[in-house]
């Protein structure tokens, strides 16, 4: 057997087996015999007396102790005969039809060995019909001291533990002979925390005499019941034992988050009137402030109208959200008591009456006790008992479909093609209600012109006559089973599809699964298959992409999962995807000859034929838009000894690709995030305010580019949107590149959390915006060492304080030059921690220079010049672009300014002339516009037409900071622009060459009038113009500095 260096080979583990004579026992000692680790001996407790000889056991290398008594022993007295006879540092139980994995005891080693803090250790368990097939139930649970006082959810054999704990007098209770094991566990968690190891390595059979795995819920909580009378006894014990707090706590804690959550949003509720009343009277003070100066009208009136109109937003905005929040609460309340009348009429809420019975006999105090203020929690926990019922109910369905189908004389008739796309490629051994399900779903969703071609095993259920319904499709029918893999290569063998689908008879695919996947791998020539999202009947995740282990071992990346967290809903290479879906290029598959027969039937041949496909040069790519709904394990293929075959194989895969799985990350739950994604790049964490909708304009454009270019690049990035963390996953991929990882639903609040979850993960970290650089300062303040080896850099967008200086001024606000340059400092300031700073003219950069930073790099704007076709004569009307959502921000000030004080003027020269605004027009004030002549579009889609219809582009912007992306873009397009001259020196470019430039009121409408009429003079700015776009936002010198400042 392989040993592991880890552990020190002294350490001896005693494996205590209680045996009545099953004829499984053969199945555990071999599970022993195949153990990686050496160091073993085997206690065998002949528990019923019958007489074991050594030469009956054949389990070399592993030495043998044989405890017979002579007489029938209890399981308790099994189990503390087993202890007796023990002589290891540690020990475990192993029952006679029961089996551990190769590595279940090195891997517990491997932790225990590691650490002092835990004494106990346990994977989790794999549960599996009486002939040993997997079923759908996984032990799993983590461990929680309150949960093991409420019911046992640690297998016997999942665990090994020290001997040391049985110097605290912990035996087996002789009294108890259902839940031994459960009291037994009770008594080791008094004196050690145990640690859940998430990796299967342990098979319980049921189907056994055990009478607890035999028990259905109900009975367990039946008083009258073997089982109900078993639980009584054990509580009756340690209720002498446990403290009144403890068994508060036991139930307490349900409801604590929820009783919490109830509290603070009601305080909000509170905080919030009482804001709407402060700007209502702010409001009303104003108002009487206002009206005692309108002597002045002529100079105030702008101003006067500004402030009304903020103010008037605010309390708009400040009764929305309120508003919002009231909706909010009163919907939180309804699933609140909805969830209650749930828990009331749930089996859960009866099973745990004995539970509240306890409760009440330490506690008095019902009527403060959270018990009875309702929970999610438990409606949520009910629920998922009940889901492990959904393969039941849908084989219900699915048969009452089958029969429906079968009895009517309907035929199901899939499209001829002479050229498919795709060859879709199902392997049939019986279950023909699920078959029926998946062959209705590609009539129904496939839409891309394929040939569906049927593999049958020699089913002998109703399969036959649902094929005989099948009209062009190519269905190949075999003698014998020949299992999975032999029969994909045989339908392989006549597909005449250019790509090959290899899709399971129990999935079920969804609307533009196929297209999505094969558009993904027709986008690169490099990828050589694609794999889909796999869903659980329960909803929950079977994987996302997958992991291969360097020792051959398998992970489904996400399993039992929220479907839609971000880590599962970004495109990425991976070491491979399950034959569940799996699309790959026909070519390929034929070069590398196909799958590999000596995996035949099945088990890791698509671990296999992926790692192949690598070595080729190939890579595999987990596209999230393509989803499938997996019954799973319907499709095994009718082969016993499941378990054996897939440690043969894995061993197979191991010999085979040994060189490959060398380099791969060690199995380990630390190493699942590096190992997700199958490169070796950088990982990067960008920071923003929100997911970059360019529309948005406010630096959303250049951050968009910025993440579709580093996505072109050998990086992993992820993208964090800080204050406005909730976004909606049918649109933000718009924005953001496919293979982007988006963090939604975390925001300021979470992401301490979410770095200290990723320690040691991010080799590059860029903040947008000085707010965003502020917070995280604050954050390396509180944790100096959350960011690990991480190096940030700061993206300052737009140097802003000048701006807010210039805001302040403009509205007759006193600025000092010394609280200016304070302001500029402080902002600048909050950069020190950064490595590099990210500016976006140089302009900017000079001024972090003249603050002794000197580590700062130039990233501007990227564009490609796409100049509008139209004439000088087919043009008419001004254009006017940007966000107009905030009152008081840079956009809604200068249209304000330039419809009121500049338009009129611009009229008297040309009559009729029109203003095209085009963007999101919220603000309030926006509504005063009352001018026949202004057209407000709201937000488009897209501005080309735009671009190619207006003559003339306006930038009236008074306060501002960075670049304005807006002219960049209208002189991409090909229209010319006038400017204030605040503008122009952000851009650099020269009044009269690239640009118009006026500053005052009559001078902006001249320089409009002038661009507009005169032909030569709008010819010389747009050809300039668009000269320096090719200059300034040059596509490649943007590429280039973005791959600089990652080292690349």
């Amino acid at each position: 057997m392989p040993t592991d260096k880890s552990i020190e080979p002294q350490a001896l583990v005693s494996v205590i087996c209680r045996t009545v004579g099953r004829p499984e026992l053969k199945q555990a000692v071999q599970s022993l015999q195949s153990q990686s680790y050496p160091n073993l001996e085997l206690i065998l407790v002949d528990a019923a007396g019958s007489g074991i000889s050594a030469a009956e056991i054949l389990c070399d290398p592993v030495s043998l102790k044989i405890v017979s008594p002579g007489k029938a022993l209890s399981r308790s007295q099994a189990a503390n005969a087993g202890l007796d006879e023990a002589s290891g540092d540690y020990l475990m139980f192993l029952d006679d039809d029961d089996w551990i994995g190769s590595e279940h005891i090195r891997d517990l080693l491997n932790f225990l060995t590691a650490q002092t803090k835990f004494k106990a250790a346990y994977s989790s368990t794999q549960k599996t019909d009486p002939d040993g097939t997997p079923i759908d139930y996984i032990f799993a649970q983590d461990f929680d001291p309150l949960l093991l006082m409420r019911d046992n959810y640690i297998p016997i054999h999942s665990i090994v533990f020290h001997r040391s704990l049985l110097d605290h007098d912990c035996r087996f209770d002789d009294s108890f002979d259902i839940y031994e094991d459960w009291d037994f566990w009770l008594q080791l968690s008094r004196h050690t925390d145990f640690y859940h190891l998430p990796v299967v390595s342990a098979f319980y059979r049921d189907g056994g005499d055990s009478q607890t795995a035999a028990a259905d819920e109900i009975q367990r909580f039946q008083n009258d019941s073997v089982q109900g009378k078993a639980r009584a006894a054990i509580f009756n014990k340690w209720k002498q034992v446990w403290e009144g707090v403890e068994l508060n706590a036991l139930i307490g804690t349900l409801y604590e988050e929820r009783v919490t959550q109830l509290k603070q949003l009601k305080a909000q509720i509170i905080a919030q009137q009482k804001f709407v009343e402060k700007k209502s009277q702010e409001a009303s003070s104003l108002k009487s402030t206002l009206q005692r100066e309108r002597e002045d009208k002529a100079h105030l009136s702008q101003q006067i109208l500004e402030s009304k109109a903020h103010l008037s937003q605010q309390i708009l905005e400040s009764k929305a959200h309120l508003s919002q929040q009231i909706l909010e609460s009163k919907a939180h309340v309804d699933r609140v008591e909805r969830a209650h009348q749930m828990i009331e009429d749930s089996v859960f809420w009866k099973m745990t009456s004995p539970l509240r019975n306890i409760r009440d006999m330490v506690s008095s105090d019902k009527d403060t006790d959270p018990l009875f203020q309702g929970s999610d929690e438990l409606a949520e926990a009910d629920v998922e008992n009940e889901s492990s019922n959904s393969k039941t109910a849908h084989d219900k369905f699915a048969n009452q479909k089958l029969s429906e189908f079968l009895s009517s004389s309907e035929k199901l008739v899939f499209p001829a093609s002479e050229n498919p796309a795709v060859s879709i490629i199902l392997v049939l051994f019986k279950q023909a209600h699920l078959s029926l399900g998946c062959i209705k779903s590609i009539l129904e969703f496939v839409s891309t012109p394929y040939e569906l071609i049927l593999v049958d095993n020699n089913s002998t259920d109703a399969t036959p006559e649902l094929l005989s319904r099948l009209k062009n499709v190519k269905i190949l029918r075999n003698e014998g089973n020949l299992g999975f893999v032999k029969a994909v290569n045989q339908g392989a063998a006549i597909a005449s599809g250019a790509n090959i689908l290899l899709l399971n008879n129990d999935a079920l695919l969804e609307k533009d699964t196929v297209e999505n996947a094969l558009k993904t791998l027709q986008s690169d020539s490099s990828i050589g298959a694609v794999g889909a999202k796999i869903k659980l009947l329960d909803g929950k995740l079977q994987e996302a992409g997958s992991i291969i282990w360097n020792d051959g071992s398998c992970l489904g990346y996400g399993r039992n999962e929220t479907i839609d967290k971000g880590e599962f809903n970004f495109q990425r290479d991976v070491d491979y995807c399950s034959g569940a879906f799996l699309l790959f290029a026909r070519s390929d598959f034929e070069a590398l000859e196909g799958f590999d027969e000596q995996f035949s039937p099945a088990y890791y041949e698509e671990s296999d034929f992926c790692i192949r496909l690598k070595q080729s040069g190939k890579r595999i790519v987990y596209c999230p838009d393509a989803q499938i709904t997996h019954y799973e394990f319907a499709s095994t293929g009718g082969f016993d000894s499941a378990s054996e075959l897939q440690i043969a194989h894995r061993e197979l895969l191991l010999n085979k690709h040994a060189d490959y799985l060398s380099e791969r990350q060690e199995k380990s739950v630390e190493n699942v995030l590096a190992a997700r994604t199958a490169n070796n790049f950088p990982n990067v964490l960008i920071i923003d305010d929100r997911v970059p909708y360019p529309h948005l304009g406010a630096g959303y454009p250049r951050c968009s580019h910025i993440l579709k270019e580093l996505s072109q690049l050998p990086l992993n990035i992820s993208f964090y949107p800080l204050q406005f963390p909730n976004d909606d996953w049918s649109s933000l991929y718009g924005a953001v590149p496919k293979s982007v990882e988006v963090i939604l639903d975390r925001g300021r609040a979470g992401l301490a959390d979410f770095l200290l979850e990723r320690e040691g993960f991010y080799d590059f970290m860029m903040v947008s915006r000085i707010h965003n650089m502020e917070f995280v300062d604050e954050l390396l303040e509180q944790h100096p060492n959350i960011l690990g080896e991480a190096r940030l850099f700061y993206d300052a967008e737009a140097v802003s304080s000048p701006r807010e200086v210039l805001k302040r001024r403009l509205l007759g606000e006193e600025v000092t030059k010394f609280e200016a340059e304070s302001l500029i400092e402080r902002e600048i300031g909050f950069s020190s921690d950064a490595e590099k700073i990210v500016v976006v003219s140089d302009n900017e950069a000079e001024l972090y220079r003249q603050h002794d930073y000197q580590n700062t790099v130039v990233l501007g704007h990227a564009l490609t010049s796409q100049a509008s076709p139209n004439t000088f004569e087919q043009r008419n009307g001004i254009l006017f672009v940007g966000a107009l959502r905030d009152e008081g921000s840079p956009n809604v000030d200068s249209l304000l300014w330039f419809i009121i004080n500049i338009l009129p003027l611009i009229e008297n020269k040309i009559p009729g002339i029109t203003l095209n605004v085009v963007g999101g027009n919220g603000a309030t004030s926006l509504a005063s516009i009352n001018k026949s002549n202004v057209h407000f579009t709201g937000e488009l889609d897209s501005l080309d037409e735009m671009y190619n219809s207006n003559r003339i582009f306006i930038a009236p912007t008074r306060f501002a900071a960075g670049i304005p992306h807006k002219i960049h873009e209208a002189a991409a397009n090909g229209i010319p622009s006038v400017a204030t001259s605040l503008l122009c020196n952000q851009l650099s470019w020269q009044d009269g060459k690239q640009i118009l430039s006026a500053d005052t009121e009559e001078d902006f409408a001249e320089q409009c009038i002038k661009l507009y009429s005169d032909k030569n003079i709008w010819g010389e700015i747009r050809a300039a113009s668009l000269t320096a776009i090719e200059k300034d936002c040059s596509e490649n010198d943007f590429r280039e500095k973005l791959a600089s400042l990652f080292d690349l």
